[in-house]
Parts: C-alpha cells; sequence; structure tokens
C-alpha cells in the first residue's frame, strides 16, 4: 500500500457515514437536549469543550496513545531480538528460539492491550455508554476485515477473544490506525474529530439547528480539540482515564426518557 492509499483509507475511516453504528449513539446528548439542559448552539459548544476535556481526551485520545506505544514497543522488541537470535546460533536453534520469543511477545501484546482495553471500558459508567463503544469496535473489526485485510484484524479479534476483551471502538480505531502508518497524533486528531463530528450531526437531530452552523461549529471544535491535545500531551499523563461524572449521569438517565430517538 502506497502512503497516498493510506491515508485515503484512513480518511474513510473517519467519514461520518461511514457503517459502524455511531448514527444510534447520542452518548447522552439525547437525556440532554430532552432535560433542556441544552437549547441552542451557544450550550452545545460547552458541551462538547467539557466532553473534550473531561473525556474525549484523557480517556479515548489516551487509550489510542497507549496503543500505538504496544504496538511500537513490541515492534521493536521483535527486531532487535529476531537479530540477535539469528546472529549467535544456526539457523535451527534460531527459528525455534524464534519462535518462542513470538510466543513470549503475543503473551505480552495481549496482556497490553487488554489492560488498555478494560480500563476505556469501564472508566464509562454507565452501561448503555460502555455498550455503545463495545458496539461500534466490535462492528468496526467486522467491517474493516473486509476494507483493510492488510492491518491483521484477525489478530486483534483473536486476541480479545483469547483474553476476553471488549473491542472498544478507540482501541480497534488505534489498531487500524497504526498498521495504515499513521503517526499518533494525526490518529488520535482524526478521532477526535470524528468524535465531533458524530456529536454534531446528532444534535442536528435532535435540536432546531442549520446544517451550516453545525458545519461552523465543527470546524471550532476541532481547533480548539487540536489546542487542548497540544496542552494535554504537555502533563505526560500516561493512563487513560475520565472525569464526566455529570454526562455519566445523564447517560444513565437516557433509558428512562419517555421517548428515545437514541440506543444511548
Amino acid at each position: 500500500m502506497t502512503q497516498t492509499s493510506a491515508w485515503l483509507s484512513y480518511i474513510q475511516l473517519l467519514d461520518s457515514a461511514f457503517p459502524i453504528g455511531s448514527f444510534s449513539h447520542s452518548f447522552g446528548l439525547e437525556t440532554y437536549v430532552q432535560q433542556q439542559k441544552i437549547n441552542n448552539l451557544s450550550q452545545l459548544e460547552l458541551y462538547m469543550n467539557a466532553q473534550l476535556e473531561a473525556s474525549l481526551i484523557p480517556l479515548d485520545a489516551l487509550s489510542i496513545q497507549a496503543v500505538y506505544r504496544i504496538l511500537e514497543n513490541a515492534r521493536k522488541l521483535s527486531a532487535s531480538s529476531q537479530e540477535a537470535l539469528t546472529a549467535e546460533r544456526t539457523a535451527i536453534q534460531a527459528a525455534a528460539a524464534v519462535k518462542m520469543l513470538q510466543a513470549e511477545q503475543q503473551l505480552h501484546l495481549r496482556k497490553e492491550l487488554l489492560r488498555i482495553d478494560g480500563l476505556c471500558h469501564t472508566q464509562r459508567s454507565a452501561r448503555e455508554s460502555r455498550e455503545g463503544m463495545h458496539k461500534m469496535g466490535r462492528r468496526l473489526i467486522k467491517l474493516g476485515k473486509s476494507l483493510y485485510p492488510e492491518v491483521q484484524l484477525d489478530e486483534l479479534e483473536r486476541l480479545l477473544a483469547e483474553g476476553k476483551g471488549y473491542g472498544s471502538y478507540p482501541i480497534v480505531f488505534a489498531w487500524i490506525a497504526w498498521h495504515l502508518q499513521m503517526d499518533k497524533d494525526t490518529a488520535i486528531l482524526g478521532y477526535l474529530y470524528a468524535s465531533i463530528q458524530m456529536s454534531v450531526n446528532s444534535a442536528l437531530r435532535l435540536m432546531s439547528l442549520g446544517q451550516t452552523d453545525g458545519q461552523l461549529l465543527v470546524r471550532k471544535l476541532v481547533q480548539t480539540a487540536e489546542q487542548l491535545w497540544w496542552k494535554f500531551k504537555l502533563q505526560e499523563a500516561v493512563e487513560p482515564f475520565s472525569y464526566a461524572v455529570v454526562n455519566e449521569i445523564y447517560a444513565m438517565q437516557h433509558e428512562t426518557l419517555y421517548s428515545r430517538l437514541f440506543m444511548s
């Protein structure tokens, strides 16, 4: 795959029409609108800024960063170890040693991926939010196996199955972006863009907003997301976390709404 085709494949992943089920989830936004906590564009902007600072960046973006770190470390370790083994042993001994080393590396990779996947899943308190991210991740694996055969999603699916992982959407997204050779910051900012677009599209269905206003807000929020990410990076936080407590409460209340347009 050329660099250009990899880039275009990544752009496809960010498309708001990408069929992974995101159209069915508002992740608590519907509750805000029905309870009249969000009634206009300014309030929606405040809500989205809070989501970026409390959840999208500290939880999802850091989960993507962690997956990148795990995959990069696995690749470096595999390359250096194989060079050392093949230089010091006969061909037969080297092949056996490399096979054993690969098994150990797979075990470590699975352990670390499952840990980050678990954090990304359990940091969301609302059941609907957890299940929404889980469904989107599983759908992305299924769709990605057809669209991106070169990104080894069969391996990720096997790792998750063996370790009984959740396969949260940010984890699967990071896996695909890394194998498409996107750099970490591009992957993270692309994910934030897609998340902003998803929320604004949900708001357009829930509120009296125009398409132009929605796109102007997306543009503004993307700039804010980029500034927040660079600022957040300076803090050198490593472990994913979330403190979107109020949003989680509203997400929990979603199932009790009189009428619902979204699944979450």
